[in-house]
């Protein structure tokens, strides 16, 4: 394979698709990769003009993703901006599914090791996110301060 030229990369169509089961919304629908403009948005899609994190400029993230990304068969456009509200009224678990489906054929879902865990209290039901790459951050670096070559075990 020789290299390639630039109007072999701007002509070219690399956008794959794939198929979600949505039983809860009655059969499947057909989802196409983000393009990089578009995983550029998430990108920024949690913080505000200056650059700093606010939770309100994500309001509706995963909605708005799915209307960029549901497709018909033809290829056009399933959802346009006005069903982002409508999305958000739709169960949190399915557009949660739809939305990782898009993410991992997108190539930006986290690996599983870099996933939050959720850790439930016993005592109350609070559900509390446990970042597992900061944590082992923490333990290196607190091992690190001590002067110890390995990182203490969390799990004595």
């Amino acid at each position: 394979m020789g290299y390639l030229s630039r109007n072999d990369v701007l002509q070219s169509e690399d956008f794959e698709t794939t198929e979600v089961e949505v039983p809860e919304w009655g059969g499947t629908l057909l989802v196409r990769e983000l393009s990089a403009a578009e995983i550029e948005r998430i990108g920024f899609g949690g913080m505000d003009s200056k650059g700093n994190r606010d939770v309100r400029a994500a309001e509706g993230l995963r909605m708005r993703v799915i209307t960029w990304a549901a497709i018909a068969e033809d290829g056009s456009q399933l959802f346009n901006k006005g069903d982002v509200e409508k999305l958000a009224t739709k169960s949190g678990k399915v557009v949660a599914r739809v939305f990782n489906a898009i993410q991992a054929l997108s190539g930006i879902a986290p690996a599983e090791e870099e996933r939050p865990l959720a850790i439930e209290c016993p005592h109350c039901g609070a559900v509390f996110q446990v970042d597992l790459v900061q944590l082992d951050e923490q333990y290196e670096a607190e091992a690190e301060a001590a002067g110890e070559e390995e990182a203490p075990s969390p799990n004595p």
